[in-house]
């Protein structure tokens, strides 16, 4: 680090906080502790005027040689404490308040500029900083911040900030919960859920889980219609979460009572949809049958039409052939006549029988069409 000083001299001593205590502690603590005790101690600084706590993080990060994964875990948690305290968001020209490494103060505002805004949602401002800030520095967790901000805004290049942020060599968990987040509200994505899922149990077979994974994974299960699995998540997220924390808690219950009413819904759904498609089917079936019914009774109707026609012509013609049989035998009969009065006998016969055959033929025609 460039431009630092002892950070034992001119320690810092505020109401509450003592460097030289934070410091003596930190010498006799094992290093997997250092943080959690750095953050409790700092805590102490939250909420007042001018960040000072940011100033003593980077004193205490020179002092103890913090790698990049832990100022990004302490910037991450106390910048939560300062925006759940009221302290505003710090401006990009913050300055420190004593002599520490320029840099290393840079880089811990860049990071709780970022964690800010991200916890307040700021998607349009958090992207313009990211990709200035990515202009300064190659840093996974600076391009998670771009990622979470892409996938809020609907960015095309969403899912391409994403994969940089997760493939970096120095990608951690902290930027890895960055990258979930993004990915949980990313519902415009058609893979949501199972990049959800991949980068959640990837993050849990590295020993990253967390009160929050399991919360982010519960929704995954959720779009994919595994109830059960989502509210076992929720349970164990809310079994996870320390006291005091009655916000998340809130959000944590809220996921569950989505996913209930989730649940709940598609049960109804499957349920209306099954009826329709049974109501569908019988009204389907009636109409076939109806509409055969009705096909039958109409082709009886033309078979009957046709017999009766057919039956009217053979009819009519038996009778012209009667006919035809009896004019021939009649004018056959006049021609052998002998007599005035055969012929005169055989006229008559056969005008009687053709009137005989137009009576016959008019009571056929009425009896087939009554």
């Amino acid at each position: 680090m460039t431009g630092t000083t002892d950070a034992k001299a001119g320690l810092a001593t505020l109401e509450g906080y003592s460097r030289a205590e934070l410091l003596r502690t930190l010498e006799k603590s094992p290093r997997s502790q250092r943080v959690q005790l750095i953050s409790e101690a700092l805590a102490r600084l939250v909420g007042r005027s001018g960040h000072p706590w940011m100033t003593e993080l980077a004193v205490i990060a020179d002092n103890q040689h913090l790698a990049t994964r832990d100022i990004r875990s302490l910037t991450s948690d106390l910048g939560w404490a300062s925006r759940d305290a009221g302290d505003p968001l710090p401006t990009e020209d913050l300055t420190p308040d004593g002599p520490v490494d320029v840099d290393l103060f840079r880089l811990i505002l860049v990071y709780t500029r970022g964690q800010r805004l991200r916890f307040d949602f700021r998607f349009r401002q958090l992207h313009e900083c990211a990709h200035t800030w990515l202009m300064e520095y190659d840093d996974a967790l600076i391009r998670a911040f771009a990622a979470y901000a892409a996938l809020g805004l609907r960015h095309p290049d969403a899912l391409n900030l994403y994969r940089q942020s997760i493939d970096a060599s120095d990608a951690d968990q902290v930027s890895r919960h960055v990258c979930l987040d993004g990915l949980w509200m990313g519902d415009h994505i058609t893979d949501q859920a199972q990049l959800l899922l991949d980068l959640s149990g990837y993050m849990i077979g590295r020993g990253e889980g967390g009160g929050n994974l399991y919360f982010r994974r519960a929704r995954a299960f959720s779009r994919l219609g595994d109830t059960e699995r989502a509210r076992f998540d929720v349970y164990r997220a809310i079994d996870m979460l320390p006291p005091g924390n009655n916000a998340i808690h809130q959000d944590y219950v809220r996921e569950m009572q989505i996913i209930s009413t989730r649940a709940d819904l598609e049960e109804a759904g499957r349920r209306l949809l099954d009826q329709v498609r049974q109501e569908v089917r019988e009204t389907a079936q009636q109409e076939v049958a109806d509409a055969t019914k009705v096909m039958g009774e109409r082709i009886k109707s033309a078979e009957r039409l046709v017999g009766d026609g057919l039956l009217k012509v053979v009819e009519i013609l038996g009778l012209f052939v009667t006919l035809a049989a009896f004019v021939v035998g009649g004018g056959f009969a006049m021609l052998k006549a002998e007599s005035w009065e055969q012929i005169t006998g055989s006229a008559a016969l056969i005008g009687v029988g053709s009137l005989a055959f137009f009576a016959l033929l008019r009571l056929i025609m009425r009896w087939r069409r009554d």
